[in-house]
């Protein structure tokens, strides 16, 4: 093989060739590995750079320095901005799907699964701060995103048959509330779990008070936790409620 101009490229650090003078070729699975290598490593990179940004904010010229890959490469993968950052953004709810993924409650009270429901969610989130700010530029745009990526996301309210199920084993032993809706006690939960982290800043700000601090993540960790079970106590437990029509 000719260098350009004529000259003979030196041929000590190639691999040996095989058969007729052609080098043999890697598997079409080592290509694919290195292709979804990259994906993930410009994926991993973007999500940074989204969350931190938003999507107006976020540079795709950064992106690809930060990354072992290219501009055009980025493209070539996920045709423009957009596309990359739907990618983003489905990535970034699949992964907290399957880390809030909640199944071990054998042999703890109903009382007690919530609790742990409630901490694990807590820490779900404070594992994944970056899905937090994500979900925050997403809502100030109205969701569109996640509007595109409606079969994509589909099967997202499933991650809630867990906490139905300790809501209906309480019920049926009378520990907690028959008049309980799910998505009540599942946002009280997210509510508490997500302000931790989108909040933390400007409460600091504000108030001098370090909501990420090693005391008061588990304070807010114990508080999360005595919040939804207090609030799904029975009633028959519970302090007297305010009789509306005599207010």
């Amino acid at each position: 093989m000719k260098k350009p101009g004529g000259s003979s490229a030196e041929t000590t650090s190639i691999t040996p060739r095989r058969g007729r003078g052609r080098r043999k070729h890697q598997p079409d699975a080592d290509a694919q590995t290195i292709s979804a290598a990259t994906q993930a490593d410009i994926l991993k990179v973007a999500e940074e750079e989204f969350a931190s940004l938003g999507f107006e904010g976020a540079n795709i010229d950064e992106i690809a320095r930060r990354t072992s890959t290219s501009k055009r490469m980025i493209y070539y993968y996920f045709e423009n901005k957009r596309g990359l950052y739907k990618a983003v953004i489905k990535g970034a709810y699949a992964s907290l799907r399957r880390a809030g993924a909640f199944e071990n409650v054998n042999g703890l009270s109903p009382m007690e699964a919530l609790r742990k429901y409630a901490e694990s969610t807590f820490d779900t989130h404070l594992r994944h701060p970056n899905l937090v700010r994500l979900s925050l530029y997403e809502n100030i745009n109205r969701g569109e995103i996640l509007g595109e990526l409606r079969e994509e996301i589909a099967g997202y309210p499933s991650n809630l048959e867990p906490l139905r199920n300790i809501l209906s084993e309480g019920q049926k032993d009378g520990s907690i509330r028959s008049d309980l809706r799910l998505m009540d006690v599942y946002l009280i939960v997210v509510g508490i779990s997500f302000h931790t982290i989108s909040n933390a800043h400007s409460i600091k700000a504000l108030f001098g008070h370090d909501m990420l601090s090693d005391i008061e993540i588990e304070a807010r960790r114990v508080l999360v936790g005595d919040t939804v079970c207090r609030y799904a106590t029975s009633l028959t437990e519970a302090a007297p409620t305010l009789d509306r029509g005599k207010a």
